[in-house]
């Protein structure tokens, strides 16, 4: 529940930070989230389709932080080396959400292309989830 929390949150005020860098309004941003299980309907859904987007982020967040209870938190490694597990399962999450994930949601998100998007996409799985994420659960391995 704490890597939840915590991972969550960090990862989705990166989001909004990005958003709001890049001239574009952060509720927007959250009911895109809604709108890739939702469909583009979900676009012009006001407040409530922004809150029903940001339970969906901290939803997948926790299956995420689940997930690496399950597999990765429980190895030797896990355990050693939590710096490096934690950059690869942030890459693994990145891989799986932007290729294999978002491509097959109901907006058809494309394949990530080179440049500051992906790199924020890249860094902030990384840093900002799977590190924290990997050095929350070391005690337990």
């Amino acid at each position: 529940m704490v890597a939840t929390v915590l991972c969550g949150t960090l990862d989705i005020a990166d989001a909004a930070i990005f958003t709001v860098a890049h001239g574009h309004d952060p509720l927007v941003m959250l009911r895109s989230i809604a709108a890739c299980l939702l469909g583009p309907n979900a676009m012009r859904g006001g407040y409530a389709m922004s809150l029903v987007g940001l339970g969906m982020h901290f939803l997948i967040a926790a299956f995420w932080a689940s997930l690496h209870v399950l597999l990765p938190g429980r190895t030797v490694a896990a355990g050693r080396y939590p710096l490096v597990v934690g950059i690869v399962y942030g890459l693994f999450i990145y891989g799986v959400m932007n290729y294999a994930v978002l491509p097959h949601t109901a907006l058809h998100i494309p394949l990530p292309r080179p440049g500051p998007g992906m790199v924020n996409g890249v860094l902030a799985l990384v840093m900002l989830f799977g590190v924290p994420l990997s050095l929350l659960h070391r005690k337990r391995c």
